[in-house]
């Protein structure tokens, strides 16, 4: 079954039956797109891509993972690529500083603690050790949120350019 429109508005006695019959199978496609987004001139942080997360798509334990594709200025200034849930205020949920690299894959993933309003996540986004603990948020996915992909350049005259993403989501009681 297929995921509503994101910009859709759904009569909330509804929502909670078309989640259970949606995700059966693991991972759904929430959001995706080819559409390049440039970020430069500008340090700021930068949101590249907001996706909207439905209200009470996630469940207690459900998850999120967004794969994103990047070009980025080859230089050894920091360029810094993150995930936050809540919008460009909300709780990162990983990010990943690039220094004298061209391009990057990156795969970002958060899940819900036993409650709708709890996530935890690895800061990074691969998969293996770091040194660093682990992210945590309070943001409440009962409600809709804004998932947003930003950017965020050492130097304005670089750039990072968003090629594609997908986003995708596991709703899990």
């Amino acid at each position: 079954m297929k995921l509503p429109a994101r910009n859709e508005q759904r009569p909330e006695r509804i929502i909670d039956a078309v989640y259970s019959l949606w995700n059966t199978r693991g991972f759904q496609m929430l959001d995706l797109s080819t559409a390049a987004v440039t970020l430069t001139g500008t340090t700021a942080e930068t949101v590249l891509a907001a996706v909207k997360v439905p209200a009470k798509s996630l469940g207690r334990n459900g998850a999120i993972r967004a794969t994103a594709l990047y070009n980025l200025t080859n230089n050894a200034n920091n360029k810094t690529l993150r995930m936050r849930l809540g919008g460009l205020s909300g709780s990162s949920m990983g990010s990943f500083v690039s220094a004298s690299g061209a391009s990057a894959r990156l795969v970002f993933t958060f899940q819900n603690q036993n409650s709708p309003a709890s996530q935890v996540a690895i800061d990074g986004a691969g998969f293996g050790q770091t040194n660093v603990a682990l992210l945590t948020g309070a943001v409440d996915t009962n409600l809709e949120q804004d998932l947003v992909l930003t950017g965020q350049l050492a130097n304005g005259a670089d750039s990072i350019v968003l090629s594609a993403f997908e986003i995708e989501i596991y709703r899990r009681e």
